[in-house]
This record gives C-alpha cells, sequence and structure tokens, in this order.
C-alpha cells in the first residue's frame, strides 16, 4: 500500500471484513515544526574532519541511536547521497486515513482501497472501529469519526480534552474514552453520533498517562507515570 506515512506509529485494526489504517507521520512537507535539516546544514554542524560526511563518532549523538538506518552501504560513514534518498523517503511519505478489502496480494494501492482520507491524522495515537464510525483523536484533543463503511467525514471537532496524545482511545457500552497525556485527563464522548457528544469530562489525575487503558471486568484501568487507576461503579 503506497503512500502511507514514512514513519508512522498507530496501529491498524480490522472490523467488519476490512483493514483500516490511520496515521500522520514527521518532516512531511505539510510538517511545518519537524522538518529534516539538509544536508549542507548538517556538515556545517556535524562534519569535524572537513571530509564531506558523517562518521559515526561526528554523528551518533545527533542520531540518537539510529546512525545504521541512516548508513544505507554500511560503511560507517552517511554521504549526501544517502541523506538524500532519506529526505526522498520522508517527504513521499503522506498522512491518510484508508478502508482496504481484503484479498489482495503484492501492491493493492489502486485494486483494493476502499476510500481514503487525509486530513485528522494523528501521530502516536491509533485509531478505532466502534458503531459504525473510525474515530481518532490527535494533539490538543482534535477529534474526527469517518463513516467506516463510506469514509464521509462525520465530524471533526475540539471535543476531547486539550494537550497532547499517546493513549489510543478505547470503547465500551456506547462510550469511547480518550485520555490526555498532560494530565491523564479523560473524556468520555458518546459513539455513533452525527455531532460530538461529550457525556463527561473526568477530574484530571494528574500524572502523565501515555498508556492506552484497558477494559476487562465491568472496570476502566489507567496506567499513569506514577500509578494504576482501577475505575468502576460502587457496588
Amino acid at each position: 500500500m503506497n503512500g502511507m506515512p514514512s514513519g508512522c506509529c498507530p496501529s491498524p485494526v480490522t472490523a467488519n471484513g476490512m483493514l483500516f489504517f490511520a496515521g500522520g507521520g514527521p518532516s512531511g512537507p505539510e510538517d511545518k515544526e519537524m522538518q529534516m535539516p539538509s544536508f549542507d546544514a548538517m556538515l556545517k554542524d556535524l562534519d569535524k574532519d572537513g571530509d564531506g560526511a558523517l562518521s559515526r563518532d561526528e554523528a551518533e549523538k545527533a542520531f540518537q541511536g539510529f546512525f545504521d538506518n541512516q548508513d544505507a552501504n554500511k560503511d560507517g560513514k552517511i554521504t549526501r547521497d544517502e541523506w538524500d534518498a532519506i529526505l526522498k523517503f520522508m517527504s513521499e511519505g503522506k498522512n491518510s486515513a484508508f478502508a482496504l478489502k481484503p484479498g489482495g496480494a503484492g501492491d493493492v494501492t489502486t485494486s483494493h482501497v476502499l476510500w481514503k482520507k487525509t486530513k485528522g491524522m494523528p501521530y502516536i495515537t491509533s485509531a478505532l472501529v466502534y458503531r459504525g464510525q473510525y474515530v481518532m483523536v490527535k494533539d490538543g484533543g482534535i477529534v474526527t469519526a469517518y463513516d467506516a463503511k463510506t469514509g464521509r467525514e462525520v465530524y471533526q471537532e475540539r471535543a476531547a480534552a486539550a494537550g497532547k496524545y499517546y493513549a489510543s482511545p478505547v470503547a465500551a457500552n456506547g462510550n469511547i474514552y480518550f485520555t490526555s497525556m498532560d494530565d491523564g485527563s479523560i473524556t468520555v464522548l458518546k459513539a455513533g453520533t452525527d455531532k460530538p457528544e461529550v457525556l463527561a469530562t473526568n477530574a484530571k489525575l494528574g500524572e502523565r498517562t501515555a498508556a492506552t487503558p484497558a477494559i476487562a471486568d465491568d472496570a476502566l484501568f489507567v496506567r499513569t507515570d506514577k500509578h494504576i487507576y482501577a475505575f468502576a461503579e460502587k457496588k
């Protein structure tokens, strides 16, 4: 499947005999905040011996453990050609959400795509299919819902708590739960509606919450950076 983001984190999901994916990646042409530096800029900052390439000693700290990934010919240096190939790969990645029908082999970009969209893509969080909609959340609490069958945009609004989102939304009993990373705020939306309907905005946990909550035994389990919480109705 061509045209996916060049560096994506979200997981795909399956539902109703279809496969769904939604995700965005950094450093694409539409990403104004995170752009890859030019090779000349890297040479200026890192090329200490002036040989026109970047050795492991020169660049390992800047690449934060990813030097070998960029050194395509494994000669211990990153050259202009290698870096230009990386920039090309990153620039061609596209933020997208799409649904695929099963049964394909090889390149199914044109043969098995049922619908495709490019708005509201999350970078970290995975989307879910629930009550006939493909629902996702991105930083800022922006929630996007697409009709799972047709790809029609149902809504895109700032419906969840503000802040960054690493935890993926989870759903149960007709509700979808969105957990903000900044302070653990959990917003509950009614699922399957034509516009966002907030059922509850829970008190802040006051702790960084990056993990996706789990639902089991009529309880919502939330792991913050310091605690594990279990929320349930009193019995």
